[in-house]
């Protein structure tokens, strides 16, 4: 009987002493599967793992964005990826603007882009970012 079973039912430690361990099996029993999974790939076969960094400013009625591409599966190279910019009007009012952008590649690493985009008369730059797709991020050209 388990322990705390015999506390409950109030009866003196001296029942918890002489309780019996549990009997052990006669027979283990094992049971091994071995399972074999065809390869999953989740872009395509020239996928590659880039790293896009950026750094922004802004520049009076512009914002400048900075984008850093790393690259060190290929050298010959091609990707896109979304530069969201959130900016602030005169009244206060939030307005986010999105852009689609590519790059393409073939030499040293890393490539630096400098892009300027407009504010279209907000006042103020609250943040960038960037955004990436896993399946058109970074592809190799292969020949």
């Amino acid at each position: 009987m388990p322990v705390l079973l015999l506390l409950l039912l109030g009866l003196p430690l001296a029942a918890i002493a002489a309780e019996e361990p549990p009997a052990e099996p006669d027979e283990q029993h094992q049971i091994k599967r071995k399972f074999t999974l065809p390869a999953q790939t989740l872009g395509p076969e020239n996928a590659c793992q880039a790293e896009l960094g950026i750094a922004y400013t802004q520049m009076y009625d512009k914002v400048r964005v900075r984008t850093t591409v790393k690259n060190i599966d290929c050298a010959d190279a091609t990707g896109d990826y979304t530069i969201r910019i959130r900016t602030l009007n005169e009244a206060g009012e939030v307005r986010m603007r999105s852009f689609e952008e590519s790059w393409a590649h073939a030499g040293e690493w890393p490539l630096v882009i400098t892009e300027h985009y407009a504010m279209d008369g907000d006042t103020d730059l609250v943040w960038a970012r960037v955004n990436t797709n896993p399946r058109t991020l970074c592809l190799c050209n292969t020949k």
